[in-house]
């Protein structure tokens, strides 16, 4: 599962931090990721920053905020290097051939995080056809509520990330039991 925190809504736009989860059905939740990314580093790559996005965040909790805009060092390229180191130990502990990667949004976490691996000139980690959609998942069901924890801060991307797995989980694993 996928998260990511950005300075903007479409493909091309800074990426403040990134998270991640592995998870599955049966043995739940795994290794986890997350990066805060140096913005500047973003814009020096050619993404873009939005001021409607950055009022957006203006009003979002002191908490969310202060993790958002805090000074971070790691570039957006060795963030993007860092996940993908990330993604193959996953694969290798699972003992998967491919991650699925679920983002929150068909149009939204994977296709802004695969513009920034191509800003980076990096190959994104996963394939065409390894994209996966959390926000239609959980639509499908929505008699299965996510649950909140009360420690974990909303648009923190590794926060949200193990909480939309969380979520995900449960589905996957009502739908496996409702088949014959």
């Amino acid at each position: 599962m996928l998260d990511i925190e950005t300075l903007g809504t479409a493909p091309g736009c800074a990426i403040a931090a990134i998270g991640a989860v592995v998870f599955d059905p049966v043995r739940g939740l795994g290794d986890e990721f997350y990066r805060r990314v140096n913005i500047k580093s973003c814009v020096d790559v050619g993404l873009n920053l939005d001021v409607d996005t950055i009022i957006w965040w203006m009003q979002q909790s002191d908490a969310a905020r202060k993790e958002t805009f805090a000074p971070a060092t790691t570039s957006i390229s060795q963030s993007l290097m860092d996940f993908m180191n990330w993604r193959d130990h996953a694969l290798l502990s699972d003992g998967s051939e491919t991650l699925e990667v679920w983002g929150n949004g068909a149009d939204f976490d994977n296709p802004i995080l695969e513009a920034a691996f191509d800003a980076c000139r990096l190959p994104a980690p996963w394939g065409r056809r390894d994209g996966r959609c959390y926000r239609t998942l959980k639509n499908l069901f929505p008699s299965i509520a996510a649950n909140h924890h009360p420690k974990a801060v909303a648009h923190n991307a590794l926060h949200d990330a193990r909480l939309q797995a969380e979520h995900a989980v449960r589905i996957l694993q009502h739908i496996t039991k409702a088949q014959p």
